[in-house]
């Protein structure tokens, strides 16, 4: 593929070998534009990482992951930007009466923290229960023989596709 305009490459697992990673990369960046290339590499990667630096004489700078409380913030700083945007737009007219009878009931400080908060994406923090269902029965198919579900065995037992003996 070459696709032009291409900003940012996210290599969510490591390649096999350098020659991959330096083809991966090499779609930011094309006619002298600029371009970024992020890798997630696990513990276990950072040899093999390591030694895809080597090889291509990357300057590769590690950053550590951002913690929710960052994540949260720069989703809330682009809420603001999306809300001066808005403004500056002059795309805010069909709101004014609302956001009047908004002011009489409640400070300014809440509504913006309360628009700021609808803008942003927070995670869902309800807990997630597991619960584990009833054992499921995997048939392996064998060479010249019909697997456990097939119109075969309904035909030799009498059986329909969706009931029961005839």
């Amino acid at each position: 593929l070459d696709i032009t305009g291409i900003s940012h490459v996210y290599n969510f697992d490591i390649p096999q070998d350098a020659e991959g990673y330096v083809h991966r990369i090499g779609r930011t960046g094309r006619a002298g534009r600029s371009g970024e290339a992020i890798s997630l590499v696990t513990p276990r990667e950072q040899d093999h990482f390591r030694y895809i630096q080597r090889t291509t004489g990357a300057k590769i700078t590690r950053t550590p992951l951002p913690s929710l409380v960052d994540v949260l913030k720069g989703q809330q700083h682009l809420a603001a930007e999306k809300m001066l945007e808005a403004l500056d737009a002059g795309a805010t007219g069909h709101y004014r009466e609302m956001a009047g009878k908004l002011l009489e009931e409640n400070d300014s400080l809440s509504l913006v923290a309360a628009a700021l908060k609808l803008l942003t994406k927070e995670p869902d923090r309800t807990p997630v229960r597991i619960t584990e269902e009833g054992s499921y029965r995997f048939h392996q198919r064998s060479a010249g023989k019909p697997s456990g579900n097939s119109s075969y065995r309904n035909r030799r037992t009498g059986q329909k596709r969706y009931g029961g003996r005839h």
